[in-house]
């Protein structure tokens, strides 16, 4: 009797238990939504969030606390990004006696583009430069041999920012130019991300033990922000303050073909001589400063050469991330759209648009001009690939021209508008490059420049299969569901 007593005495405490659990995960999800709402974020993005919530509750919860909450982002950025602010604007002191004239030429040789490096200047992200060289270099095997002799000709210093360096050869062949050149006095600096650089390995201690300064961007940590937000995503090389190099591709063998990988590897890169490296130099510096904390390096030689003359083409830099007031790439790439009065073409890896780029491109199509889209016949994740897939329809019926890359993976993120504009680096279109990973941009103003990128993108259409609306709309019903339910949470993206 006394067995059967305590019996029913465990199942109601284990009753009252299970109640007050209910309870408790009740008051945390009405917790999250009161927070969700008072935050005035996207009302899209809270509304996928509340949508996780009730089809996967304990997912959901664990999905939002691990990359949904702003607190972080607002401790750690909004500092950073207010005194960037600063350091640029004074910057601007130093070049603004450049920037009237090189505005007025501008206006002159381009005049439908100088909008767009209004945009830049008055939101105080890019100051425009002139009388560089650009050269576009195609998939790693062209970018690592070039780098390779640029930093076997390094003088003073050399600084690099990685989002993936890997210990394979591609890694391996740059670490040892980098001892090589630290053993000859010139000053290495090394920034890399510490969640893309997984594969990393020991490159961080060879390159220290010979006398490098290699800075870890946020390093993982074992707690509740530990994910994959905030990082950062730029490629950025700077040698002797007068050549640069930006654009999609890492160190790792997966981006040099010559290395007999599974998947051939499409990219774009860019080499920069000219005065548009003083300004990859300012974003190397701010994220040193970030990172380090320590001081920034004064505005002078031998870190910033003025009056580089090399060439003839205009380029803005463009940083944006976590720390930027607004999302100032997305707001380049609208302006571009807007701007076309012929033809767009546009190749990035993963299009998963927000309302304000969709809109914007299909209003071009709309309005009779020529857009089209490249993208990977697959991506890198059935999840990516159904979200990409649930917008094709809508560029269909708008008349985009979309294509489909089938030779292997294409990872390049460029832009080209009529003959005169394009648009080369690290941004994908999603909100993840817009809103939450630190992400940098060449906007390019130059005819030669633009009708390079405009031959890459005919030459990879011969790769490509072209979408017909009416054949896509055949696709499997459960291909669609999944599309449908995917879209549904890319705001999370």
């Amino acid at each position: 009797m006394l067995i059967s007593f305590l019996g029913n005495v465990n199942e109601e405490w284990q009753a009252i238990l299970a109640d007050a659990g209910i309870v408790i995960l009740a008051l945390v999800y009405l917790g999250v939504i009161i927070t969700l709402l008072i935050e005035n974020r996207d009302p899209v993005k809270s509304l996928a969030y509340i949508m996780i919530f009730i089809l996967l509750p304990g997912i959901g919860l664990i999905v939002y606390f691990f990359i949904g909450r702003d607190q972080r982002k607002r401790k750690k950025f909004t500092l950073k990004g207010s005194g960037d602010l600063l350091r640029i604007r004074e910057f601007i002191e130093v070049y603004k006696s450049y920037f009237l004239h090189i505005h007025r030429s501008l206006e002159r040789d381009y005049p439908e583009d100088a909008n767009i490096a209004d945009l830049f200047l008055h939101t105080r992200q890019s100051i425009l430069t002139d009388k560089n060289a650009v050269k576009v270099l195609c998939n790693g095997e062209e970018k690592y041999e070039l780098l390779l002799e640029d930093l076997e000709n390094a003088r003073h210093h050399i600084h690099l920012e990685y989002y993936i360096f890997n210990h394979d050869e591609a890694g391996i062949a740059i670490t040892n130019k980098l001892i090589k050149k630290i053993g000859e006095g010139i000053r290495v600096r090394f920034i890399y991300d510490d969640f893309g650089s997984g594969a990393i390995g020991d490159v961080p201690d060879l390159l220290e033990n010979a006398g490098a300064e290699v800075i870890v961007f946020d390093p993982m940590r074992v707690n509740l922000y530990m994910n994959a937000n905030y990082r950062n995503h730029r490629k950025i090389v700077v040698i002797d303050g007068a050549i640069s190099y930006v654009g999609g591709i890492n160190i790792a063998n997966g981006y040099d073909n010559r290395q007999n990988n599974h998947v051939y590897w499409r990219d774009t890169h860019l080499r920069i001589e000219g005065n548009a490296t003083n300004m990859l130099q300012m974003q190397f510096l701010l994220s040193y400063k970030y990172a380090t904390g320590g001081d920034i390096f004064p505005f002078e030689y031998p870190y910033f050469h003025f009056d580089q003359d090399p060439s003839t083409a205009y380029v803005d830099i463009v940083g944006s991330g976590p720390d930027s007031p607004d999302p100032y790439n997305m707001l380049g790439i609208i302006a571009a759209i807007n701007k076309t009065r012929d033809i767009i073409q546009i190749t990035n890896p993963y299009f998963i648009p927000n309302a304000q780029v969709s809109t914007a491109l299909e209003i071009a199509a709309r309005s009779g001009k020529t857009v089209r889209l490249m993208v990977p016949e697959k991506a890198d994740s059935r999840f990516v690939q159904w979200a990409m897939d649930s917008y094709m329809k809508s560029m269909l019926r708008a008349g985009v021209e979309v294509y489909r890359y089938r030779k292997g993976f294409i990872h390049a993120k460029t832009l080209t508008v009529d003959d005169s504009m394009s648009m080369v680096g690290t941004v994908n279109l999603d909100n993840r490059s817009f809103y939450l990973n630190f992400e940098i941009a060449a906007y390019i103003y130059d005819r030669d420049v633009t009708r390079r990128l405009r031959d890459l993108f005919e030459d990879d259409m011969n790769d490509c299969e072209r979408l017909v609306l009416s054949e896509w709309e055949r696709r499997p019903v459960v291909h669609k569901f999944m599309e449908s339910l995917c879209r549904l949470l890319t705001p999370l993206l």
